[in-house]
């Protein structure tokens, strides 16, 4: 169920073990966005988990503490931060520790995945801009040869291959004559 806001695990431990031998606990953390947020305009800035998950080593002990916490205060001393927080707690009946684990797997899995794809992705960008930058090197190269070559045969600054041509043409037309 829910967790009173800021309430670390070792007091959640404490506080569930009056009512049964608790076995393992998983708290769910806060996103990390809205952690930053809110540390940035001034709140908390505890950590703070979301929901979390307790196994109780025995059954009946979880049955028992769901049944009598959930929709109350959770007390203790008055001048204790959690004092008028309210419990939610649920027993998961058929609820097994590996469907826990396996969902986060199961995330893990699935964050992993996108962020090779979001790898790849980049990689490919970053291999098709290399390549058309040496494509454009060859490009600059070859035109300054060219350029160069016509400089050397005496053509004009500036002229474009086909100028080059026609001039080429009309010199030979007046070599005819």
């Amino acid at each position: 169920g829910n967790l009173p806001p800021f309430m670390k695990p070792m007091k959640l431990r404490q506080l569930l073990n009056a009512y049964g031998a608790t076995d393992r606990m998983y708290l769910t953390p806060e996103d990390a966005k809205i952690r930053a947020k809110r540390k940035k305009f001034g709140g908390n800035t505890g950590k703070k988990f979301v929901e979390g998950w307790v196994e109780f080593r025995d059954k009946k002990h979880a049955k028992r503490c769901a049944e009598m916490l959930h929709g109350r205060e959770v007390g203790g001393k008055r001048r204790s931060a959690h004092y008028y927080d309210l419990w939610n707690i649920r027993y998961l009946p058929k609820f097994k520790w590996d469907n826990l684990t396996e969902e986060m797997e199961y995330q893990k899995a699935l964050r992993e995945k996108k962020l090779a794809l979001e790898l790849s992705v980049a990689k490919k960008e970053r291999d098709f801009y290399l390549a058309k930058m040496d494509q454009a090197k060859a490009i600059a190269a070859m035109t300054e040869r060219r350029a160069k070559r016509r400089a050397d045969d005496g053509a004009v600054d500036g002229e474009t291959d086909k100028e080059a041509l026609a001039r080429y043409q009309r010199e030979k037309e007046a070599e005819e004559k």
